[in-house]
């Protein structure tokens, strides 16, 4: 898409949707970004990882701290999925077209 907005600017077509290139262009950069910035910071196991399901990582919510005597060794970064946030990306491409398509 940022090719295609470079070097083909000049193509009607893609004057034509400029804004919605831009819009799913930013998208597909911005939300993966902020989606990995969560996963930074949430420390959340992934579902098989909770000892419910057989892993060893206790079952907390969101926002709770671990258990006193549970000693994490490194941080986790499972939540929220990335290949969900990819999906999110790909909803922008709903203003890509001007009109509906018959």
């Amino acid at each position: 898409i940022l090719c295609s907005l470079i070097f083909f600017r000049k193509k009607e077509i893609i004057k034509t949707y400029k804004k919605g290139l831009i819009i799913v262009l930013l998208s597909a950069i911005i939300i993966p970004v902020t989606v990995g910035l969560l996963k930074a910071t949430t420390n959340m196991p992934c579902p098989k990882n909770i000892e419910y399901f057989g892993g060893k990582y206790p079952d907390i919510n969101l926002f709770d701290s671990y258990p006193a005597e549970y000693v994490q060794k490194k941080k986790i970064k499972c939540w929220p999925a990335g290949h969900a946030s990819g999906g999110f990306a790909l909803l922008s491409l709903f203003f890509l077209f001007k009109k509906r398509i018959n």
